[in-house]
């Protein structure tokens, strides 16, 4: 139970979560010594709110181990008289630091790919369906942010590409058709035929992708084939 922030009783292994022992836990202005400084005010604002909505919610807040490693707590609280002063409130606590390290990683990860100025998609394995796209990808097929998130992945075949992401556009529909083919291989529906591949057209086509984009970084980009390749060459699809 807590008062005022206060613990007078702890029930269960409380060293092993923080490391401390039970007198610690009821010490006076335990709370407040080992809540990280930062996470103070807000949590004792929510706590503050709990008590006036007399209803069960819960606090996160980073606090300090007894060996001052500093730790992600998540403590479900419940009031259980709300009518003394102070009120007394029960309360259920654990460890969250590695849920909160996980979803900070996805976080910065998830970051990362919505600023990134290429299309970027992520698809399920099991039934090419659109788990994740970042805003270029959208924009490069005219749909809006998240409009295609759960639609199976044969619809950009169908999209409206941007004229200025057209050669972009192009080479990601490619990778999407040989996603789709490795489907097809696994079920057995896949018919292959040769047909002729012009590697200058290949070679251009990367060239004009990705030449102003090397410009603008002050980086020098050629592209050229060996004399002794043939233009053009058989390949299967």
């Amino acid at each position: 139970m807590l008062i005022s922030l206060q613990y007078t009783f702890i029930e269960g292994n409380s060293e092993n979560l923080l490391g401390y022992t039970k007198e610690e836990w009821t010490s006076v202005d335990f709370w407040v010594n080992n809540v990280y400084s930062q996470d103070k005010e807000p949590t004792l604002k929510k706590f503050r709110e709990i008590l006036k909505n007399k209803k069960s919610n819960f606090l996160e807040y980073r606090f300090f181990t007894k060996h001052r490693k500093l730790s992600w707590i998540r403590d479900t609280i419940g009031v259980i008289n709300n009518e003394v002063k102070p009120p007394l409130v029960q309360g259920i606590m654990i460890d969250i630091t590695d849920h909160k390290r996980n979803e900070n990683l996805l976080q910065f990860h998830s970051d990362i790919l919505n600023k990134m100025s290429e299309g970027v998609f992520l698809l399920r394995t099991d039934d090419a369906s659109i788990i994740y796209t970042n805003p270029s990808f959208d924009s490069m097929f005219g749909y809006e942010t998240g409009e295609l998130i759960g639609k199976h992945v044969s619809v950009l075949n169908s999209s409206e590409i941007k004229p200025s992401e057209s050669k972009g556009a192009e080479l990601l529909l490619s990778i999407v058709n040989d996603i789709m083919d490795f489907s097809k291989i696994e079920s057995g529906e896949i018919e292959i035929e040769s047909i002729k591949i012009s590697l200058k057209e290949i070679s251009d086509s990367m060239y004009e992708m990705f030449f102003a984009r090397a410009s603008e970084k002050g980086i020098e980009f050629k592209s050229s084939i060996d004399e002794t390749i043939s233009e053009n060459l058989i390949g299967i699809l």
